[in-house]
């Protein structure tokens, strides 16, 4: 493999995977954004969230462009789901109450 290519493979690989895994998040955001948030977990955004801060930090610890820009993009999507999660905590809980009474 030339040295130039062997040089750019890891920030190409992750920018690729950080695309991927980035715009994984859109369908989630738009559904919750439109529909509401009844069945997602506040716990599991609430790990997703720090998790996304960490590596976000961790890459600028590291310089790394890709963890960076993808991770604090990720961290910017599951955040929204979350504020959207607990703003609407009250609402869901009430839902399901409701359906379960059904």
């Amino acid at each position: 493999m030339p040295q130039q290519i062997a040089e750019y493979l890891p920030n190409a690989i992750g920018f690729v995977a950080g695309i991927l895994s980035t715009t994984s998040f859109a369908p989630q955001v738009y559904k919750a954004w439109r529909e509401g948030t009844q069945s997602i977990s506040l716990h599991m955004y609430m790990i997703t969230v720090t998790s996304f801060a960490l590596w976000t930090t961790y890459g600028l610890l590291l310089k790394s462009a890709p963890l960076v820009i993808f991770n604090a993009l990720s961290l910017l999507m599951s955040g929204t789901i979350l504020v959207l999660k607990a703003r609407n905590f009250r609402h869901d809980k009430r839902a399901s109450q409701a359906a379960a009474r059904n």
